[in-house]
């Protein structure tokens, strides 16, 4: 309503929500001659259900300019969402910068590893965030749980942390030097074992673009990631 009353000559749009809703919101207000620019993210949703394609490839032909953030994702969209090159705009995502204060943030993750027995000299491996197919983390579950330079392994420890949406966490019950926290993260403690993270654990499947890489890049923690999308 308020887009309909104030005419600006742009609305930018950061996410789908509803696709018929979406859809029709962007129809309406091109015939009120307003120019509708979308972010894509990623190409498609990180879960996809039968009909995704299709009605993606509809509402990113109707838009008026879509912005990715890298090439590969323009060139992604280009081959299999059919859209002209001219109207696709890459737009580097840049760090995601944290709102907590650091004099909270390096005590809280000295504090977590204290409480779970992860020794300061320990080489910590972390799996952060809602934890899905997608992201891979099943494979990383496989391979700590089958090779004993990992999980007979002192020197290092497995950290996956976030909501289990599905994962089989079984194989690795007997392992020692693993901690599984399934539950959602605060904003301190998500920053906190970023903070104590050496290597960053990304395997996605599937993936455009993650914020997650931005958050490790902006607190310099190394990333380890599969060379899919624009990660690499």
């Amino acid at each position: 309503r308020d887009a309909w009353r104030e005419k600006p000559e742009v609305v930018h749009v950061q996410w789908i929500r509803l696709w018929l809703v979406d859809y029709l919101f962007t129809w309406l207000l091109q015939r009120r001659g307003i120019r509708i620019v979308h972010t894509a993210h990623n190409l498609l949703p990180h879960v996809r259900y039968r009909g995704d394609a299709w009605q993606y490839r509809k509402y990113y032909q109707l838009s008026d300019a879509l912005i990715v953030h890298n090439e590969c994702t323009r060139s992604e969209m280009m081959a299999t969402m059919h859209i002209e090159a001219q109207k696709i705009h890459v737009i580097r995502h840049g760090m995601l910068e944290s709102l907590i204060p650091e004099a909270e943030v390096l005590p809280r993750g000295k504090q977590l590893r204290k409480d779970f027995g992860i020794g300061e000299n320990v080489i910590l491996f972390s799996s952060l965030g809602v934890q899905k197919p997608y992201k891979g983390t099943q494979e990383v579950v496989e391979a700590w749980g089958q090779h004993p330079e990992l999980h007979d392994n002192p020197a290092c420890h497995l950290l996956i942390a976030g909501r289990n949406h599905g994962l089989d966490y079984t194989s690795l019950a007997s392992c020692k030097n693993v901690t599984i926290l399934d539950e959602m993260l605060t904003d301190l403690d998500f920053e906190a074992w970023l903070s104590q993270t050496q290597v960053l654990l990304l395997p996605y499947r599937r993936i455009s673009q993650s914020g997650l890489i931005f958050s490790a890049v902006h607190r310099r923690t190394p990333v380890l990631v599969t060379s899919v999308g624009g990660l690499s």
